[in-house]
């Protein structure tokens, strides 16, 4: 769904509430205490606002800031559950010492807990660098590192994607903020560390920046043609003007003024909400609101001058034809009594003769039954090496795919459905078989290789 679309359905949706308080002015759910500051709608945290209505499905409420008429969507998690007035002031008071100050993580993975224990459940991870909101202080158990208990207390603080939960303030850097809380935390580092973090941006900004799957695939030597794409990455090439973030699942681009400084190694590009964050110097992290107004991360990295994205492409697509042109020398014509006949062709199509019984397993759609294109697209686990060469993937009639393991022998061919085979979810990795799959052995019939 594009930006656009989702906009004007998000209009539709929500009208009806913003027509209601026409026949009836005096509807609304009560009053909430803000929790984060917010620059674009002018709220400080502490604030109290009148709140309208809900919507459920953006999570959001509808509110008018204190001292206009105005109203306007803020995420549910910015405020306090609405009530009363009087209920929300007293509210208010609970949060009244830590107004206005956030934190900045120190340590990479500090957990969030359920509750004041440092064995309680971890409820969230923060990264370095972070910005979170302090609420108020709470009683605990003291925090050791093995040796002597650390110094620190047990704070309640609210990530900006709305996690709510108790931690350690040993690794927490706290600081007094205004209303824009990100600049609030760029006017407070010190001037001797601007050189050096421009040096970390200037250097990010002459590198190419791919998703960071691209590594894992290279990595395991397990390519995904459909995902590693070289139109794939984020474009970080430029102080201002436009960006694209593009993946296979995503597509966004936004127009930006500048760069802006937050904190030690984050950034932001002025004019969006968009953040990122240099890990080091062959990683970044970006943040930004997808088309369903959720707080995303993706991670891309960076390769070395001599990587050659268009050989890595060709080599997989190299390996997978070996594939096929080893069975079909093997063959290229296999017959089993029970399931038919395949013909194997080089150029990866396949003709699947006298296969009532797939038809009948519900395997194969009875109109595009002989046809097929064959691929090796997917990837076995270790583990399964040893029983199968691979997975053949074959598509009948240009959309309806299945997979079958595969197992070349001098006696023939066998197939396995893997249909209810165990995929690794985000890539092509079976890991486990399923159970009680159909299993078809096929003889060669060497009769002269099908072009």
């Amino acid at each position: 769904m594009t930006n656009t679309f989702s906009r004007f359905l998000k209009i539709l949706l929500i009208l009806p509430f913003f027509l209601a308080p026409l026949v009836s002015c005096s509807r609304s759910l009560g009053y909430s205490v803000v929790l984060w500051s917010d620059a674009e709608h002018n709220l400080e945290d502490g604030q109290i606002v009148k709140v309208h209505i809900k919507s459920n499905i953006f999570h959001e409420y509808v509110i008018t800031a204190p001292g206009t008429d105005d109203k306007f969507e803020i995420p549910v998690w910015q405020l306090t559950d609405p009530e009363s007035k009087s209920k929300a002031q007293n509210r208010a008071k609970k949060f009244a010492e830590f107004e206005h100050i956030y934190a900045v993580v120190k340590l990479d993975g500090l957990p969030v807990r359920a509750e004041t224990v440092n064995t309680s459940k971890q409820v969230y991870r923060l990264r370095k660098d972070e910005i979170i909101r302090v609420l108020y202080r709470g009683n605990g158990q003291s925090v050791s590192n093995g040796k002597t208990d650390m110094e620190g207390e047990w704070l309640r603080v609210l990530t900006e994607s709305g996690t709510q939960g108790w931690c350690f303030s040993h690794n927490l850097e706290l600081f007094t903020a205004g209303i824009d809380v990100k600049s609030s935390v760029q006017l407070a580092k010190a001037d001797d560390e601007t050189e050096k973090v421009d040096e970390v941006l200037e250097n990010a900004l002459k590198k190419r920046w791919y998703p960071e799957s691209f590594d894992t695939m290279i990595k395991s030597e397990r390519i995904d043609l459909e995902k590693m794409n070289p139109a794939f990455g984020f474009d970080f090439g430029t102080t201002s003007g436009s960006i694209t973030l593009r993946t296979a699942e995503d597509d966004y681009s936004w127009d930006f003024g500048g760069i802006s400084k937050l904190y030690g190694r984050q950034y932001q590009l002025d004019g969006t909400k968009v953040n990122v964050t240099i890990r080091d110097e062959n990683a970044i992290s970006v943040q930004f609101f997808d088309s369903n107004r959720k707080i995303r991360a993706l991670n891309f990295v960076s390769f070395a001058d001599d990587f050659d994205m268009e050989k890595v492409i060709a080599d997989e697509q190299t390996r997978r034809d070996g594939i096929i042109a080893k069975i079909v020398r093997a063959g290229p014509q296999f017959t089993s009594s029970s399931y038919g006949t395949i013909f194997f062709s080089r150029d990866g199509y396949v003709t699947w003769l006298d296969n009532t019984l797939l038809v009948q397993q519900g395997l194969v759609d009875a109109q595009s039954a002989n046809n097929a294109r064959v691929s090796s697209e997917f990837f076995l686990q270790k583990s399964l090496t040893a029983s199968y060469d691979g997975v053949l993937t074959f598509t009948f009639g240009g959309t309806r795919s299945v997979n079958f393991f595969y197992k070349l022998t001098d006696a023939g061919l066998r197939l396995e459905d893997a249909s209810r085979a165990e995929v690794k979810e985000g890539e092509k990795l079976i890991t486990a078989t399923g159970a009680s799959a159909l299993v078809m052995f096929f003889e060669p019939v060497r009769q002269g290789i099908i072009e």
